[in-house]
């Protein structure tokens, strides 16, 4: 489904993907969605036995990583197949260890729809320290040939924080 890769500060490199497994609820078989994260080996070709289920992201997909002054942060979208939803954006300390849920980062989204997107990744503007862009893919359906992206400038707050705006033009001086 939905996944993406990441290349941690010491060169390791994870896979992180959406699983679909069935678990047992009151005797009855339901789906279980959420993300993972999986090392792979030290030549990137396979995967490692260290992985972590991360509950809180449950029925997420579509996970863009960055890593910023001692935070993991992923922004995820919801399983809503082509359609627009409210992204939800995840911190860690560890990428193995807990994750807790910050909630929707888009500032001004009044649909609150992800500015009409799907976040696909994050990357640091080259010759630019601390500054990030998300790249987030707008879809289609009447006519796949026809979807676009948009780009979003990550900025984090005091306290930790991310946080998406829509800009109809990028400042210069800025980026």
């Amino acid at each position: 489904r939905d996944c993406t890769l990441f290349k941690d500060l010491d060169g390791s490199a994870y896979f992180i993907y959406d699983r679909q497994e069935k678990k047992e609820v009151n005797g009855e078989l339901i789906d279980d969605r959420c993300l993972h994260i999986v090392r792979l080996s030290d030549d990137y070709l396979t995967f490692t036995h260290e992985y972590k289920r991360i509950d809180c992201a449950y029925r997420r997909e579509a996970a863009s990583l960055v890593y910023r002054d001692g935070y993991y942060y992923m922004v995820t979208s919801g399983l809503t197949s082509w359609k627009f939803n409210q992204a939800r954006y995840y911190r860690s300390r560890a990428l193995m260890g807990e994750w807790e849920d910050m909630g929707d980062p888009c500032i001004g989204d009044e649909d609150h729809l992800t500015f009409h997107s799907q976040s696909t990744w994050i990357f640091s503007v080259e010759d630019r320290e601390d500054s990030y862009i998300l790249m987030a893919e707008r879809h289609n359906v009447e006519n796949f040939l026809h979807c676009s992206y948009i780009w979003l400038p990550v900025e984090f707050t005091q306290d930790q924080r991310l946080e998406l705006r829509y800009l109809e033009a990028f400042d210069q001086a800025r980026f």
